[in-house]
């Protein structure tokens, strides 16, 4: 058995489910947490001079949300073109699930 295929049990599911509101409205919305890899290069958008290239910069709020927002198994729902339909004020909000979900707070990198 390889480390990597060992890890599954300790990793746990990889879809976390949250309810949103949105214009009196409740629906349950899944996010998956990305692979290392998969994360590195969503977020690649700085530039060789450290700062943020607007280039790469540009569309990554669809990118996350389609990337990330999946159904209750982890299958992508969204293209990016379809992110970029959604109303703005869910859409800032499935985002900033998207990266609660792929970001390590302080106490995780605690031993």
């Amino acid at each position: 058995m390889k480390f990597i295929d060992s890890l599954a049990d300790f990793v746990g599911s990889a879809v976390t489910a949250r309810e949103f509101e949105h214009n009196g409205k409740t629906r349950t919305f899944y996010a998956r947490e990305l692979a290392a890899d998969e994360a590195e290069k969503l977020y690649d958008i700085v530039g060789t001079d450290g700062k943020p290239d607007p280039k790469k910069a540009k569309g990554f709020r669809n990118r996350i949300i389609a990337t990330c927002i999946c159904d209750e198994t982890g299958n992508t729902v969204l293209t990016e073109q379809e992110a970029g339909k959604l109303p703005n004020k869910l859409a800032t909000k499935l985002q900033a699930f998207a990266i609660e979900v792929n970001t390590a707070e302080k106490k995780d990198l605690e031993a």
